[in-house]
């Protein structure tokens, strides 16, 4: 049988480890595009440092801030494991303060803004 279980099993892992590796360059170039790594390790740092104040996870603490965006109704959770699951079910209970605001715009404000929408720099565009 030409769909043999090995396979699909090693079509599947090449597909899965030529994906990973095409997000990994992908996130890198957004990454260099909007600050570069400097840039995104100090907002990685001011997430930490907020969560750590909250009693929570990084994830939680930017899930939040995006869910706190007027326009935003809702987000996609990715979780690797049901571990991720469990945690994300707490971050509505997360309040961002005034402080905690100003200290992640203040890294944002430090980067590169978006020129258009979010799919601008997949379609060949600048981001």
């Amino acid at each position: 049988n030409f769909f043999s279980s090995s396979l699909f099993s090693s079509v599947a892992c090449v597909c899965v480890s030529y994906s990973r590796r095409y997000s990994k360059q992908k996130y890198a170039s957004v990454i260099s595009q909007l600050g570069g790594w400097n840039w995104f390790q100090e907002l990685l740092r001011t997430l930490h440092d907020i969560a750590e104040s909250k009693n929570t996870t990084l994830a939680n603490v930017a899930s939040k801030w995006v869910l706190d965006k007027p326009q935003v109704a809702g987000i996609l959770i990715g979780a690797r494991n049901a571990s991720h699951v469990s945690d994300m079910a707490h971050v509505n209970e997360i309040t961002l303060g005034a402080s905690d605001l100003e200290a992640i715009n203040a890294v944002l404000d430090k980067g590169k803004q978006a020129k258009g929408d979010c799919y601008d720099w997949e379609r060949g565009g600048t981001f």
